[in-house]
């Protein structure tokens, strides 16, 4: 568990309507005991403003006494986990505060299980403890702790409203997870455009001793990796036809995860950032079943970073490297690589990606945007591929 953390006090702020009721009353009083009661009246009138005075001064000596400490039980989950925090709010002061009010963060990709809002008395002899649970909802970066602290008087007139910006938060971070595309067409056009361009024809069975020998073909079947389809050959066979032995090696394409966001801090923004980012995973996994390496271009601690992808092993570590990617409106892109397919993964809209489409360069969209352009796809909430 981490050290404890002292807040900052912040400004004090007087409650209208206690004070009011209580001067009130105090008039009444004062009233009453003057024409009644007039040497129990003066002593009676001293303990009225003798009071609030104290309860003042006793508020400002124990609100500079509170420390809280906030502790997770895990600072990474996967979508669908719990995540508990547990806060301590401790008092050294020798008094209890009577009222201590605390206000609990929390973000869209988190569903938090408990209240979000107590108020807890706390003493030197008896700290408060608090566990919060939340379930993890969207993929992303969160903050969890207190975001509101107040300390109330004993006769709730004075309350000290404690600095936000000091009050503790921890970071916690959510995978994305890895779906499976049922549909991918995309996958299938990379595939007939990314094999290799040699003649070929019927004859290519046929081995040549005095050369390298050429391509060997089967017919198709279920399970054989997409990118060993001799595409040519089957639309002449009228069938799927399968390379035996792959001599020359396809062009590896490129995917870049395009993170600038659409700068709207709202959830049905995070759903698109969180499909886009979960869209590459998604395509990767497609990938790799087919037998296909790529590389992967993604933008994390303020700097770009390339993973040649080949296995599932790198697609794990890829979706531990994507839960702490934030989108940003100020991230450039990098610069598309001249060699070999380019899909760009990208939230933004369709009119500022124009300008990097080209003929070897796709574009894949979380969503239709309002106008068509040439090299532009979508991925669906089923994660399938699909050309405009």
């Amino acid at each position: 568990m981490a050290a404890v953390q002292p807040v900052s006090k912040g400004k004090l702020k007087i409650n209208t309507k206690p004070v009011t009721a209580y001067l009130a009353v105090a008039v009444i009083a004062v009233i009453f005991l003057i024409f009644f009661e007039r040497k129990f009246g003066v002593c009676f009138i001293a303990a009225l403003l003798f009071a609030p005075i104290a309860s003042f001064v006793i508020l400002s000596i124990q609100a500079s006494k509170i420390s809280l400490n906030i502790a997770l039980s895990h600072d990474m989950v996967s979508k669908g986990e719990s995540i508990n925090m547990t806060l301590k709010i401790e008092n050294t002061s020798l008094l209890p505060l009577p009222f201590l009010h605390v206000g609990l963060s929390n973000r869209w990709n988190l569903v938090m299980l408990d209240g979000d809002f107590y108020i807890v008395s706390v003493s030197k002899f008896k700290p408060c403890e608090l566990g919060i649970n939340y379930k993890a909802q969207i993929w992303g970066s969160a903050s969890l702790g207190v975001n509101y602290l107040a300390a109330y008087d004993y006769l709730g007139m004075f309350k000290i409203e404690y600095n936000p910006y000091a009050l503790p938060l921890r970071a916690i971070s959510i995978r994305p997870a890895i779906h499976e595309s049922k549909k991918n067409d995309l996958l299938s056009f990379m595939c007939s455009e990314l094999t290799c361009d040699e003649k070929e024809d019927i004859q290519s069975d046929k081995k040549n001793f005095l050369v390298q020998p050429g391509y060997k073909h089967r017919p198709y079947v279920i399970g054989d990796p997409l990118s060993r389809v001799n595409w040519k050959l089957s639309a002449r066979l009228d069938k799927y036809m399968v390379r035996e032995n792959e001599y020359l090696k396809s062009q590896i394409p490129n995917l870049i995860l395009d993170c600038r966001g659409s700068g709207k801090q709202t959830q049905e923004a995070a759903l698109l950032e969180e499909r886009i980012v979960e869209a590459v995973l998604a395509m990767l996994g497609s990938m790799i079943k087919q037998d296909m390496s790529c590389k992967v271009y993604y933008f994390l601690s303020n700097s770009w970073h390339l993973l040649m992808v080949e296995n599932e092993e790198q697609i794990f570590d890829l979706q531990q490297s994507f839960a702490k990617i934030n989108f940003n409106n100020t991230n450039e892109l990098p610069d598309i690589p001249k060699s070999g397919m380019s899909l760009v993964f990208s939230c933004a809209s369709a009119e500022t990606l124009q300008n990097i489409v080209g003929e070897n360069t796709h574009i894949i969209l979380p969503a239709t945007p309002s106008a068509i352009y040439k090299n532009l796809w979508v991925v669906n909430e089923a994660y399938d591929f699909y050309a405009l």
